[in-house]
């Protein structure tokens, strides 16, 4: 944990509560993503994330600091999220995921999108972020939440395994369906992007 989060959270637990806003402060934002994409609804994520927050504050006294601040309130918005999902749209069914992903030619290589920022054009950015985000929020529940842990958080398989309760080849079969499955979505928008970037290079 660092110096600055460590010093906030010593001051909250000896009796400086208000401090706890400038604690979290930085992260609400990384949070309120990490929330929306798992799911999958900004407007639940708001009240989600607000569910959090408070769960953070009243636990905070038995955070010791094992780890940083964010990794620790990350689990409880991870918790919180699922307990959310689970509770109105019934427990995820994992256990038939476990088959290896294979095919007459061998094992299916495991693409994903390259969605880093483009350096090129902060419009066409924007345009491919705003598709990626629809594309994400229209992923199969169960596919975007492994997405969301792997490829947003960047969790490892492990993690994601135990805080599913699923095997890690269950997350595995999950990622690749996913990125398959955001490569499709995303693939007329790439292919105009393509198509109108040839035409830029012509006329340039």
């Amino acid at each position: 944990m660092n110096d600055r989060d460590r010093a906030l959270v010593q001051r909250i637990c000896n009796g400086e509560p208000d401090l706890f806003g400038t604690l979290v402060e930085p992260y609400v934002p990384r949070l309120f993503n990490l929330v929306a994409h798992l799911v999958g609804d900004h407007s639940v994520a708001e009240d989600v994330l607000q569910d959090v927050l408070l769960s953070a504050f009243r636990s905070l006294s038995r955070f010791r600091g094992e780890s940083g601040f964010y990794t620790w309130v990350y689990r409880i918005a991870v918790n919180r999220s699922l307990n959310w999902i689970r509770r109105v749209r019934g427990r995820f069914q994992f256990e038939s995921l476990d088959e290896p992903i294979l095919t007459k030619d061998g094992q299916i290589a495991r693409e994903v999108v390259d969605w880093r920022e483009n350096p090129e054009s902060r419009t066409e950015q924007s345009e491919m972020m705003h598709c990626l985000e629809e594309a994400i929020a229209g992923l199969s529940e169960a596919n975007r939440i492994v997405f969301t842990l792997r490829e947003v958080e960047g969790r490892e398989y492990q993690e994601i395994a135990s805080v599913l309760d699923c095997s890690q080849e269950a997350v595995r079969t999950r990622l690749h369906r996913a990125r398959r499955e955001l490569k499709e979505r995303l693939r007329p928008y790439l292919e105009n992007w393509e198509k109108t970037g040839a035409r830029k290079q012509v006329t340039s």
